[in-house]
């Protein structure tokens, strides 16, 4: 009797999950209809290669969501990182370059890449936190900055001519399938896990999220908050623009112009709260997969085209946000 109570209440609490795990069967078997392509290894390695850089931006928006907040900046972020880099590489590592210079290089790329996602990301976080400028007018003016610089940075043309060891070092499939992006999501979100489950910023970060005046007077320093949530997500967007530029193998400054909107998608769609001081990295992971799952089924139907994904992206959206916006309604009813 005891494990069928236990069993009933584990199903019970994990209820919005099993609903996502469901639903992405659901898609998948849909999938497999719509394209006999879709159930293939091949498809799949793709999937997981493109899903890692904006799965990495939704988890860093998850953060500043979870914060009462959102983050606009992210695809700004991970093209003016990628255009930095790539000049970098093209100067200092060329093809014909040693070894040596090689490794130096790639060590280089991700200091640099930690740096500049470190930078931008408490520019942020100080524009909302000492300015009070609001979170998404904030974001949305730094994004069109970062962006602004990557067009000078790439005079508004592709750069390209990255040293191909580099392309191959970070784009290696390891043990044959397992793309390198994935692992470093993997990293990325036990990271994550690790500093809202085991240290006190999980819990001041939601408090901060639910009612910002309460933490105020309660000591918590909500600013340093939200510049390290805002710090984290740059970071995470500055690592997928990493990935970005290895597996483009070139760089530009409209590079994944969807990726905000899809990352936003899939916080909301894995029960992130849109008002602040709820976040999920499960919901979020299987969140990346069922919108990569539409993603990729989307481009497999004839006749679709990138008009159709944002017009998807945007419909999806919509009904999310108005979902959890009664589920959240219902449940402050049913206290």
């Amino acid at each position: 009797m005891k494990e069928k109570t236990t069993f009933k209440n584990f199903v019970k609490k994990n209820s919005y999950y099993l609903y996502l795990i469901i639903a992405l069967i659901i898609i998948f078997i849909a999938m497999a209809f719509i394209s006999d392509s879709f159930f293939t290894v091949t498809n799949f390695i793709s999937m997981m290669e493109q899903m890692s850089d904006y799965a990495l931006m939704a988890l860093g928006i998850m953060l500043c969501l979870c914060a009462g907040g959102v983050d606009l900046s992210t695809v700004g972020v991970a093209n003016m990182t990628a255009a930095i880099l790539a000049t970098y590489l093209i100067r200092f590592a060329p093809d014909d370059c040693s070894t040596g210079i090689l490794v130096i290089s790639c060590i280089v790329v991700v200091i640099l890449a930690l740096i500049i996602g470190a930078v931008c990301g408490t520019f942020n976080g100080l524009l909302i936190s000492k300015l009070g400028i609001p979170p998404m007018l904030a974001t949305m003016s730094t994004n069109y900055l970062y962006t602004g610089l990557c067009m000078v940075i790439t005079k508004g043309v592709s750069l390209s001519g990255i040293n191909e060891r580099f392309v191959e070092a970070f784009t290696v499939n390891i043990f044959g399938f397992l793309p390198i992006g994935i692992v470093v999501l993997i990293l990325a979100a036990v990271f994550i896990w690790y500093e809202l489950k085991k240290t006190s910023f999980g819990v001041k970060l939601c408090m901060v999220g639910t009612n910002p005046t309460a933490t105020y007077f309660a000591g918590i320093n909500n600013d340093w908050i939200k510049i390290k949530a805002h710090m984290i997500s740059s970071i995470l967007s500055a690592v997928a623009g990493v990935l970005m530029l290895a597996r483009l193998s070139s760089s530009r400054a409209d590079y994944g112009k969807a990726y905000s909107t899809q990352a936003i998608l899939i916080c909301i769609l894995g029960g992130t709260a849109a008002i602040g001081g709820k976040f999920s990295i499960p919901g979020t992971i299987l969140g990346v997969f069922i919108v990569q799952a539409i993603t990729t089924g989307v481009s497999m139907t004839p006749g679709a085209n990138s008009y159709m994904k944002n017009l998807v992206y945007a419909v999806l959206l919509l009904s999310v946000m108005i979902l959890d916006y009664y589920r959240t309604n219902r449940k402050v009813k049913a206290k």
